[in-house]
């Protein structure tokens, strides 16, 4: 493991402290300037050893076809937008397929797949440690409101400053760790793995507490060990024992956030009405937005511009019928690389995939830089791990 690699698991840690705004609705974080520096690294070695055909990664091609039809959806929608903003969207599709480059180098790269899971696991655990010590002491983001973001009262939001996303980071963290405690039983991982779930329970976060309990039921599923499902118990038992403080965000049953989301889904269907094949260009949503959806009543800059809560949703209204079954086309590439291996760590990544689909209905969590880095690594470790047996 080398100094790039270290740096990598940092710049993952510092979240959004480790961002710097451009532009407004444009932030660069340090974990971009790693993963880009890996991937300059990896192509100088590369093509100085002769080596540039012998790359090996079964979703080059589908990535291509995906990334094809994001430019053209751009290139469509090229009278409608200025070359600024064309600028700004395309952008997010550089960093996209900057992140894809990541899973090339984990494919490609001479670190073992288990190190690569370990690490990653490892970062989960000591997010989860510094999002409690932030509940802890740091319990509200008032502070924030003026930066655009949400005061999540009484929520663990650790560095990423939001509850919904750091309770889907620390889910898939969890089925990382899983796989560790099913093989060893250690005690180390098994109190590792108590602080990661005392952390989802502190998120507060409905989409992360939907996601964890279909992932955990399909690695039960696929494990036969049905006795997990206890977990289900321990972690009830651990969020009826966190008080509420009386604040409405932390009720299971709150109906704010479920109407936002609706609305979202009917802006979602009106906008893919407007330009269904091939959308409204990759990541032009918030220029498509009105600026009274854009800005809120204090004028300041909305993190969520584009209005969309769904991934899913948001790759279908971008990139159109065209895009988006180019986008599922990967995602089967993805559950088939996955699936070549039958064993306790493919169940585990298998379900870590499971949490982000299922939290993808109700944010745009497949989008997430934090957890588009995860899959890159999840996926090119398995897909590593078979082409060495």
């Amino acid at each position: 493991m080398n100094i790039l690699h270290i740096a990598l698991y940092i710049a993952l840690l510092l979240g959004q402290f480790g961002g710097i705004d451009i532009t407004p609705g444009v932030r660069v974080f340090l974990h971009d300037v790693v993963i880009l520096l890996m991937l300059l690294f990896f192509l100088f070695r590369t093509i100085r050893r002769k080596k540039i055909v012998s790359i090996k990664g079964d979703l080059i091609r589908p990535m291509i076809y995906f990334a094809s039809a994001a430019c053209v959806s751009l290139l469509l929608n090229i009278g409608g937008f200025s070359h600024v903003q064309l600028l700004l969207g395309s952008l997010y599709l550089w960093r996209f397929l900057m992140y894809f480059g990541l899973y090339i180098v984990v494919v490609n790269d001479h670190i073992s797949p288990i190190i690569w899971r370990r690490s990653i696991y490892l970062v989960g655990v000591a997010f989860a440690i510094i999002g409690i010590v932030q509940y802890v002491f740091f319990p509200s983001l008032r502070s924030f409101l003026d930066r655009g973001w949400d005061e999540h009262y009484y929520r663990l939001f650790s560095t990423f400053l939001d509850p919904n996303f750091a309770g889907l980071f620390l889910v898939v963290s969890f089925f990382f760790g899983l796989s560790y405690v099913a093989k060893k039983s250690s005690f180390t991982w098994f109190v590792m793995q108590g602080i990661v779930l005392v952390s989802i329970m502190l998120t507060h976060s409905r989409s992360s507490f939907v996601a964890f309990i279909g992932a955990l039921i399909v690695f039960v599923l696929c494990t036969r060990k049905f006795f997990l499902l206890g977990i289900l118990i321990f972690a009830g038992i651990i969020y009826a024992l966190i008080p509420s403080y009386g604040v409405d965000t932390n009720r299971l049953l709150r109906s704010d956030s479920t109407l936002a989301r609706i609305e979202s889904y009917t802006k979602s269907v009106a906008a893919a009405r407007i330009a269904p094949i091939f959308g409204i260009g990759y990541n032009m949503l918030r220029f498509h937005a009105t600026r009274e959806r854009m800005l809120d009543m204090d004028g300041i800059i909305s993190r969520d511009a584009g209005g969309l809560n769904s991934s899913l949703m948001v790759i279908f209204v971008t990139t159109g019928i065209v895009g988006f079954s180019l986008f599922l086309y990967l995602v089967f590439h993805i559950v088939r690389i996955v699936l070549l291996i039958q064993d306790i760590t493919a169940y585990a990544i298998i379900s870590a995939f499971v949490s982000i689909l299922l939290h993808s209905f109700f944010n745009n969590s497949m989008l997430y830089p934090w957890i588009l880095v995860l899959v890159w690594i999840m996926v090119g470790s398995i897909e590593k791990q078979t082409r060495r047996r």
